[in-house]
């Protein structure tokens, strides 16, 4: 068998039923991934206007949410599912049904509303939503789960009813006229973002990355008293913007934003304490993405909350100029660079490790000697790609904040290569064959101790 085939490891191995399925959906989310990414390339004179209601603009949007980010979740939870949360999916193999479903929905959805053809995106609307009924159907099992980590999969249980109701808030504009129904535009937007994002993203982001991130920085995360409030705040805060969707109950879309901001704010703070906490002090591409995307999270929550106390006091009107530009930086903080760095740090570690283990891991028929994980990764290519999206995250920023088209230009196209490298880094972790062995030299050699060779955990990349 040829080593850039599909293998799959013995019954009875201790991780994924299935592997292949979060490569494939990593392979695809990262390509919609830099869509998106050239979407907002195309998009960035209106960015640095802030007209965030352009339609390159929302189909930039809905490529890094159902493109990207609802992808990648889904695509890993096949692999650390059964790791992280202990419940095996039901039927793992249906993932090849659900997928295309999923691929050609979102698909339609972005060409629709780039497009502005709305019939386009209603029909990708509707293929989404079937492939999300069949993931959900595979996927969810909190009750099978045990107790160790019943709560855990009951949060990502919830998140993915937030991600239903997202939907039908989307498509509650059908529902416009029946029985007088006039929702509150704003509102309909931020309930929107907020079931989207803080609902589905965040929640689903601490419910998994509080297991997967201080294990890779080999962080000891005890339970405490915050760590609890952040779901709770979440769903209290989605809820709230949700309930803000009609006219009589439109003071209540700031305090929702304010209580999303207090979670975010939590998280932030956790997230300093695992790095800060950390078994090894120095970082790999993985991890250093993992903190830039808390460095967004942080500053898209101090956008935030200066949006909200601005609407409270009076003092900043989102429909001047001012007010949309600094709307248009808080989204790219919170999508491009909160939500996406998270999950492209997480994927850069599962992805390469899952590589090893479809082509060279237990049970393969590989007839070269042990390859190590390590060996499927391009580090070189991996921290350009971290600089490429750091670098162009900040330029894009600053695009918006000067109202500067160019820079915005410049910024955009930066994080469009970092998409297009991380792509390619695991186009070649899955396909090409392995990078030669070097054994990394002791960093304080002695005399009177041998050399030895450092065998990396399986889970390191």
């Amino acid at each position: 068998m040829s080593h850039t085939s599909f293998k799959l490891p013995v019954a009875g191995a201790p991780m994924a039923a299935d592997h292949p399925a979060p490569l494939v959906h990593g392979l695809l989310g990262a390509g919609a991934l830099l869509v998106g990414a050239l979407l907002l390339v195309s998009a960035s004179g209106s960015l640095a206007h802030g007209n965030w209601g352009a339609p390159v603009v929302v189909g930039a949007v809905h490529a890094f949410t159902l493109g990207w980010l609802v992808t990648l979740v889904v695509g890993t939870l096949y692999q650390l599912g059964p790791v992280a949360l202990r419940v095996p999916p039901r039927r793992g193999r249906l993932w090849r049904w659900a997928l295309p479903f999923h691929v050609v929905g979102a698909g339609l959805v972005v060409w629709g509303t780039s497009a502005g053809r709305l019939h386009t995106a209603a029909h990708g609307w509707s293929l989404v939503a079937l492939g999300l009924l069949i993931t959900t159907a595979v996927q969810l099992g909190p009750f099978r789960a045990p107790l160790e980590t019943r709560g855990r999969a009951r949060l990502v249980a919830t998140a993915f009813a937030l991600l239903g109701l997202t939907l039908l808030v989307a498509a509650s504009r059908l529902a416009w006229g029946w029985l007088g129904f006039m929702p509150d535009l704003m509102g309909l937007r931020l309930a929107h973002v907020a079931l989207g994002l803080g609902g589905f993203g965040t929640l689903i982001a601490w419910a998994v990355g509080s297991h997967v991130v201080p294990m890779f920085l080999g962080t000891r995360e005890p339970g405490s008293l915050l760590g609890r409030l952040i779901p709770a705040l979440l769903i209290a805060g989605v809820l709230l913007a949700l309930t803000a969707v009609l006219p009589s109950l439109r003071w209540l879309q700031a305090p929702a934003v304010l209580i999303l901001a207090l979670a975010q704010a939590i998280f932030s703070l956790r997230g300093w304490r695992w790095f800060r906490a950390r078994a090894t002090k120095s970082l790999d591409p993985a991890l250093t993405l993992v903190a830039v995307a808390f460095v967004s999270l942080l500053s898209a929550t101090i956008f935030q909350l200066a949006l909200a106390a601005g609407a409270i006091t009076g003092s900043l009107e989102l429909s001047t100029e001012i007010g949309r530009r600094l709307l248009t930086v808080w989204g790219v903080l919170a999508l491009p660079g909160w939500l996406s760095l998270l999950i492209a740090g997480v994927l850069f570690r599962v992805f390469v490790f899952v590589s090893w283990m479809v082509r060279e891991g237990p049970g393969t028929a590989s007839r070269r000697p042990a390859v190590r994980v390590s060996q499927f990764a391009r580090p070189r290519m991996a921290w350009a790609s971290v600089a490429f999206f750091s670098a162009g995250l900040t330029l894009l920023c600053a695009g918006i904040v000067f109202a500067h088209p160019t820079i915005a230009r410049v910024g955009s196209s930066a994080y469009a290569m970092g998409a297009a490298l991380m792509l390619l880094h695991h186009v070649l972790a899955l396909f090409a064959p392995p990078r030669p062995y070097l054994p990394a030299l002791p960093a304080t050699p002695s005399s009177s101790s041998p050399k030895a060779t450092p065998t990396p955990t399986p889970i390191q990349a």
